[in-house]
């Protein structure tokens, strides 16, 4: 920061070089400053971007995982119905409940979807 001679302090990249004589011995410097306050004011917003992105990447995930979980939970009584309706002496009663358990499952699955 360089502060000026009213008080303001200014964001600045600063660079040195030597003022060199005939025979090589340093006798001064050259001083250069930049003044950055757009660049900072720039590095602010990309940081805070950077936030915001990363939250909304992190409520992404966790939309992800609550819905792959919400997905998977009617598969266990869809794989069973198909079980039971591979049964060679299965009754009728029992092959339409596993359709329904079946039916309700996948429309389950649909809304999620």
């Amino acid at each position: 920061m360089l502060l000026s001679r009213d008080g303001n302090e200014w964001p600045i990249d600063d660079s040195a070089a030597p003022i060199r004589d005939e025979s090589g011995r340093i006798v001064g410097a050259v001083l250069v400053f930049h003044e950055i306050s757009e660049r900072r004011r720039l590095e602010r917003l990309a940081a805070s971007r950077l936030e915001e992105l990363d939250e909304a990447n992190r409520r992404k995930d966790e939309f992800l995982a609550m819905h792959s979980h919400e997905l998977r939970n009617p598969l266990a009584p869809i794989r069973m119905a198909t079980s039971i309706l591979r049964e060679p002496a299965l009754g009728p009663n029992i092959a339409e409940q596993a359709r329904a358990v079946i039916e309700r499952q996948v429309g389950h699955m649909v809304r999620l979807v």
